[in-house]
């Protein structure tokens, strides 16, 4: 089926009024904190995901503080998360596009 911009509209009309006023619940300032929340978010609780990020964003305020923590003191810092080992990968590998110029 061929969405034209007629269906397109009506769909977006509907979603806007259907989650009208909604808000995410993961807690952020910034993109930067968005995107580690959202890695942080895999199989974990928003209300999880929000106590770790505060502890985090105490330490670290940019990608190359995360960077400077290295490994082992990221992998602590979001253990309670779960899947803290892929996390944290990801996390580095996210921070290291982030600090190299495009």
């Amino acid at each position: 089926m061929r969405v034209t911009k007629k269906i397109r509209e009506e769909q977006l009309a509907i979603l806007e009024e259907t989650y009208r006023g909604a808000k995410p619940e993961l807690i952020f300032h910034n993109p930067f904190e968005l995107l580690i929340a959202v890695i942080l978010s895999a199989q974990c609780t928003d209300k999880r995901v929000n106590v770790t990020t505060k502890r985090l964003f105490s330490k670290v305020k940019s990608p190359e503080d995360i960077m400077a923590m290295g490994l082992a003191a990221l992998e602590n810092e979001i253990r309670d998360c779960g899947l803290f080992r892929n996390k944290t990968k990801n996390i580095l590998a996210a921070c290291q596009m982030l600090c190299t110029e495009f």
